[in-house]
């Protein structure tokens, strides 16, 4: 019996560290996030960009969507990446990376599951914004992911569907390890952004 508990309490262990070890190694890369609050044109990049420590800034946007096929539906996330972004990525169970399409959407194996998506369909995307845009996409690929039902689509790909410029919800920092965090945290004065979170420790 105690052989067993020590086989399963190492098992929990692993499990644990490889959890986190794709989440935010694999996945989330970048050293700190700026959750903006609203969605800002791209260009608000070059202002976080000039920030004392800032090596390197990626900006995304995050869309809720209703994911409706015929009668079947689920509300959950639209993420939208920029091209040849590498602080934030689409990571399997595995850790394996999967490269965001330049058309169509990528969605979880298991939002696949619930609407009887395949590759090929065509699913719609109706955002919980004041707009209320209608989007049809193709599905091109389906990941198994940790958690969520989700869809990633590339910020090109959106922009083009809702016929705006790019604009992004949250900026990713790769910040100079021997900057002073807290100091950069502070001098982030982007009108409406709600928080500057440090992900590391130096």
């Amino acid at each position: 019996m105690s052989v067993a508990i020590l086989v399963v309490g190492r098992y929990n262990v692993d499990a644990v560290d490889h959890l986190l070890d794709v989440q935010f190694n694999r996945a989330w890369r970048e050293d700190a996030v700026v959750e903006l609050g609203f969605a800002a044109k791209a260009s608000t990049l070059g202002q976080v960009g000039q920030l004392p420590g800032v090596m390197a800034v990626e900006g995304m946007r995050s869309l809720p969507v209703r994911m409706q096929v015929g009668h079947r539906y689920r509300d959950g996330v639209l993420f939208a990446y920029p091209p040849d972004g590498d602080l934030r990525r689409v990571v399997d169970v595995r850790g394996a990376a999967f490269e965001i399409p330049e058309r169509g959407v990528l969605i979880t194996r298991k939002l696949g599951e619930i609407l009887g998506l395949e590759v090929g369909s065509t699913l719609r995307l109706q955002t919980m914004d004041e707009q209320r845009a209608k989007l049809d996409v193709r599905v091109v690929g389906q990941v198994e992911e940790m958690v969520g039902l989700q869809a990633h689509i590339s910020l090109r790909e959106l922009s083009r569907l809702l016929g705006e410029e790019a604009r992004v919800t949250s900026l990713m920092l790769r910040i100079d390890e021997a900057s002073e965090r807290v100091r950069l945290a502070r001098s982030t004065s982007i009108h409406g952004c709600l928080a500057s979170l440090p992900r590391r420790t130096a």
